[in-house]
């Protein structure tokens, strides 16, 4: 991209978890990350904090719950199931799960080494990684986002 479009600046852009994902790999990058800055829009930046909020909103959370496990469990079944006894994977409860909390839990967590979903989401959090980004950054939030609460957000980074 860079060869054929030169001088023309490049930005990372992502919205919701894809913005924490964007942050993130920002700051994990510092001044390694190759592209000149990055745009992101409704960041969780603490997706533990983030993670209680959307554990309450039901509807919103049984679409996601249920687009999971149409798109991560059921087609790769055989391919999970050894995990079952390798990883401590629950097939069963995660199909059963009706929160995003129980799926991770069942899933998530075990198939990645981590000890809770706390952890799990800490970890995965872009909010602490952001005083290493090193390239311009445009962060747009909405105060009455109902996801990415403005609790969850920096102020003081």
């Amino acid at each position: 991209l860079r060869e054929r479009n030169k001088g023309v600046p490049m930005f990372a852009y992502g919205v919701s978890f894809g913005a924490n994902l964007v942050i993130k790999l920002a700051g994990e990058m510092g001044g390694k990350f190759p592209l000149d800055g990055l745009i992101t829009i409704s960041t969780p930046f603490d997706c533990r904090l983030c993670g209680e909020y959307f554990d309450k909103r039901k509807l919103l959370n049984k679409w996601l719950v249920n687009e999971m496990k149409k798109t991560l469990l059921e087609p790769h079944i055989d391919m999970l199931k050894p995990l079952e006894e390798s990883h401590g994977i629950d097939i069963d409860k995660a199909m059963a799960a009706k929160l995003a909390y129980e799926f991770d839990h069942h899933i998530t967590t075990k198939m990645y080494g981590f000890k809770s979903v706390e952890d799990y989401r800490y970890d995965n959090s872009c909010g602490h990684w952001l005083h290493e980004i090193k390239k311009p950054a445009f962060l747009l939030h909405a105060l009455d986002d109902p996801i990415c609460v403005k609790e969850c957000i920096p102020w003081d980074k």
